[in-house]
Parts: C-alpha cells; structure tokens; sequence
C-alpha cells in the first residue's frame, strides 16, 4: 500500500510542473484569443496568405501544391519551394478539421506552440541538470522571454517564432554528443530539422553556435572519433529529413538568379546599446520595442560574477551571448552592409542566439544554487530550498503573466493610434477576406518578372486575345480564348521549375518570356488552356527520401524503446 502511494505521490510530483506549464500557456493565450483580433501588422497578413492557401487546397481536396492560385494575386507564386512550410501547416489542418475560424485557427496554433515549446524546454532541462526548478525555470524564461514573445505577438514572425521552439533542441544535441550520450546525434538532428523546416536563417544562426562550440571542444572531438561520428551521423540524419526543403529549393536556385525583396540598411536597425541595454534591464514589453529581457541580462551577468562555477559548455554559451550582445549595439553596420551578414536584415535578430544562450546558462546557475543548498545543515536546509523555489517561480511567474499582457494592451494602442498603415490594422475574421489575397509579391522573382510584377498581379495580359476568360478550378488556372493570329500567348504566370500548361489534356511545350513569365506558341484560333504545377523529379525524390527517413527514424526509436523495456524486465 505504502510503495502505491508513493508510487502516486512521485507521479503527481512530476506531473505538477507540465500542468503548470499548460496553465501558464493558456492564461496567456486566452486574452489574445478572446479579443477574436490580431492587432498587428508586420508579418501577420504574408504567413496567413500561406495559411488560406493550404487551407483551400485542402477544401478543394486537390492535396498539396505547390502552385498558389487562391492568394498573392492568384498568380500561381510557389512561395513553398522557398519558404519553409511543414512546421506552419497545421494551422490549415486545425481550420479544416475543427471547423475553426481564421483567427482562432491562428490563436489555437499559437496555444499549442507555446506548449510544445515550454515542455520540450522543460524536458531538456531536466535531461541537462538535476534540478526539476532549474529546468522549470529554464522552461519559463525561455518560453515567455521577450524577444520570443515579441516575435510571436508584435511582428507575427511565423518562422521565426516557431524556429525558436528548436533552438533549444537542437543545442541539446551538442551538448548530449559531447558528454557522450552515445544517442546525441538524434536530438542534434530533430532540432536541425525542425529548423530548416521552420526558419532557414535560423538554422544560419543555430549553425553559428553550434560551430563555437565544436571548435571549442575540438581536441575533445579529435581525441574521440565517436563524438565525431555522432556529429557525421546528425549531419546526414538532417540532410535526409530535411530534403524534403533543401533540395527543391536548391533546384529552383540552380541556373537561375532570384531577387529577393527588403534589404534594409543595417546601421538604421540598429539598437545602441544603451538603449538595449535599458530597455532590456526594465523589461520593456511596448508594441516596437525589440529587447532580450530582464532575465537575459541577468544571465550574463550572473554568469559573468560566477564564472569558475559554471560548466565549460555554459562558459562558451555565455561567453557568446555576451559578444553577440556587444556587436548588435556597438557595431558599425555598415562595414558588413555588402556582406553575406546582411541577409539577417536586422541586427536585433541576433537576440535570438543571445536569448537561448543566456538562458541555458540561467538553468546551470539555478542548478548550481540549489546544489549549494544541498551541503547546508539539514535543519536549514529544507527552509532555504523552499525560499528559493518560491522566490524564482514567483518572480519568473508574475513575469510570465504580466509580459503578454502589457504587450497585448501596448498593441491594441498602437492599432488604435498609429498612422502607419502596416501597423493600424486589426486582423478580425470579418475584415480578414478584405486582405487576404491582396499581399504583394516580392521575393523569388526574377529579374524580369521583378520589372514587370505590377503587371502580373493585376493579371494583364502581355498578349492581345479576344473573348479572355479565366477561372481557378482546383489549384489549376484555366484560359479560355481566341488567338487573332498564329504567335506566342504571353501569360502573367511566373515562371518556375515544375509549371506546366495543357492543352486538350495534352502537354503542350513552354518557354520563358521576356517578362519571366510562361508563354506558349499557339495558332490562330480558339484555344483552352489549363496551368498547372507537377512535381518534378528531384521533388519527388526529396519528398519520398524524407518519409522514408522518418519512417526508418520512428522505427529506430521504437526498437530503442521496446529494448529499454526488456532490459528493465528482465532486471527484475
């Protein structure tokens, strides 16, 4: 009776912290969701064009396409070949299936990121420290820290705001490699995956650190050649489960030179440091303001005073939070303006890197804290460990709550007030249709169909026909028209690998026109054509290489699963 009991008690004390977890999660939520808007502007509108596109696709039971002919312009724009889309999709999936609408669709997706990313925080923690109040902690800091919340809340950064939910993983990845967890590779691998699936300069950015920390352990690497064929394996491991996104946008880049759209200039994006570092120590949380948080800094400087404690791997973590957060305000930008650095566009997304780096050091040194509890008197010992508990999950929870609300009052003002048109509106689902579909196009255009993209969003015609009629009928553009005479028909459809057009059910041959969009030859006459996109060989390939990969993948952790517990059975 007594080992039942105590069998419940350790369950209940370990199930406490996810419900915790889940409960914070929707508190936050729940205001968001109960304004049934979106009171931003930024990036909101282009990732909820991907999201009504899939969501169409899949009303229209056509499956998945890469042609785009529901929004930006119905023009065909296969954003998907260049913008990672398997971690977003599911929002299209919870609209269809549960019947939700846009925004709730949206709110609901959001609710369970931020689950998936406080849980998988929470369990990396307890997998790197012993303590369940520095992995808790860890959890909570990172999944409510400030640049994250501003990512989700203010600029609606979809990609970015689901990569961060990885980063985490994927440095864990290292960390269980050079400890020498003989199984490191996997999680280096999901992590790596899960960002190329989500965010491809986020990926850049976990790749830096991941670099400064193989070059640190270097020796420790060349002394085990295990290490270094854990670190091979998750390399092919990625290669194969990401294919599915590296290869047809490689294909696509082949031979052909694509523009992309806004590149600021670096130096005007700048944060000084003064102004970081401000706004950073009183933990603003105002719609526009873009700072790491009170508990970043905190980090490093804690971090700093306690230096011989901390491990070697949170010495290199921190050491590269610090010089990260010193380049961002102190750096002129403009020496690295014509560089391939420029491609981060902002200097303040550097507070992705400097957030996770920052806070894995914050697990270490709660870590550290509460094992120096540990060597106390036991008389005192249990009074101090509660006292600290309850001061860091105080304070870290009243943050937690307080953050994205102020952030969520500070953004219906701005909705309200501003004059900035990309930032006044308020996403409702009754004014949702007036925008979706209207998102202009700007990258992965040639530099003909860059010239001319007025002219193909507005779908005119580059060649004279007469009785032009057009319709969209699942995921495909069909024309119907009388050429005057024998000629080329010019259409407003950009042209990219994998696009065809069809003529009386018959494939008919294409080319590129001076506009960068597909033309046919035809002859005179009364002509139907239909635009459609199919796969080609190298997506097919990349596709089937990836599910087989995680086919084999669940197979494996089942095996590795099914082998625990039989070696657990047959000790008893």
């Amino acid at each position: 009776m007594q080992k039942k009991e105590h069998s419940t008690s350790r369950l209940l004390h370990s199930l406490f912290p996810i419900v915790v977890l889940v409960i914070l999660s929707i508190v936050m939520i729940y205001p968001f969701y109960q304004s049934g808007a979106v009171p931003l502007g930024d990036d909101f509108h282009f990732h909820m064009e991907r999201a009504e596109n899939w969501y169409q696709q899949l009303v229209s039971h056509t499956g998945f396409s890469y042609a785009n002919f529901y929004t930006f312009h119905q023009v065909g724009y296969p954003l998907d070949l260049f913008y990672p889309f398997i971690t977003f999709y599911p929002v299209a999936l919870i609209r269809f299936i549960l019947g939700f609408s846009p925004i709730t669709s949206y709110y609901a997706f959001v609710f369970l990121l931020q689950i998936a990313t406080l849980l998988l925080c929470y369990f990396i923690g307890r997998k790197m420290w012993t303590s369940r109040l520095a992995a808790f902690a860890f959890a909570v800091m990172y999944g409510f820290s400030s640049y994250r919340l501003l990512d989700v809340f203010s600029r609606a950064a979809v990609g970015e705001m689901i990569a961060l939910t990885f980063f985490p993983l994927a440095i864990y990845g290292m960390y269980a490699i050079i400890k020498g967890n003989k199984l490191g590779w996997l999680p280096l691998a999901l992590g790596m995956t899960l960002l190329v699936y989500s965010h491809l300069l986020s990926v850049v950015f976990v790749a830096v650190i991941l670099l400064i920390l193989f070059l640190c352990y270097l020796p420790q690497f060349l002394e085990d050649r295990g290490k270094l064929f854990q670190l091979i394996y998750a390399i092919l491991a990625t290669i194969i489960l990401a294919a599915i996104t590296i290869f047809p946008l490689l294909e696509q880049m082949r031979g052909t030179k694509l523009t992309t759209g806004f590149k600021p200039i670096l130096e005007e994006f700048k944060i000084p440091f003064g102004e970081d570092l401000l706004t950073s120590l009183t933990n603003q949380m105002n719609a526009g303001d873009v700072n790491v948080g009170l508990f970043v800094i905190l980090a490093m400087v804690l971090g700093l005073i306690f230096w011989r404690k901390i491990s070697k791997f949170s010495r290199v973590l921190l050491m590269t939070a610090v010089v990260l957060f010193l380049t961002e305000g102190l750096l002129d930008w403009n020496l690295v303006q014509n560089t391939p650095i420029a491609g981060i566009q902002f200097p303040w997304r550097l507070h992705s890197q400097i957030t996770v780096c920052a806070l894995l050091v914050a697990g270490e040194l709660i870590q550290i804290a509460t094992q120096a509890i540990g060597t106390i008197p036991p008389s005192k010992k249990k009074a101090r460990l509660h006292a600290l508990e309850g001061i860091l999950l105080a304070g870290i929870v009243i943050m937690a709550l307080w953050a994205p609300n102020h952030l969520r009052q500070s953004l219906t003002e701005r909705a309200a007030t501003t004059d900035n048109p990309d930032q006044h509106i308020t996403y409702t689902n009754q004014n949702y249709y007036e925008y979706i579909g209207q998102r202009p196009i700007e990258d992965y255009l040639t530099d003909a169909a860059r010239e001319n993209i007025d002219s193909i969003m507005s779908h005119e015609a580059f060649t004279q026909t007469e009785n032009y009629q057009e319709k969209v009928v699942k995921d495909q553009l069909q024309m119907s028209f009388t050429m005057p005479q024998e000629g080329a028909f010019t259409t407003y459809v950009p042209y990219y690998k994998g696009f065809k057009v069809k003529e009386q059910n018959k494939d008919i041959p294409i080319t590129v026109s001076e506009e960068g969009t597909i033309q046919v030859d035809l002859s005179k006459g009364d002509h139907q054509l239909t635009v459609y996109y199919q796969m080609t060989t190298i997506q097919k390939i990349s596709w089937g290489l990836s599910i087989a990969g995680w086919f084999l993948l669940c197979l494996f952790i089942i095996y590795r699963i099914t082998k625990k517990r039989r070696e657990r059975k047959a000790q008893f």
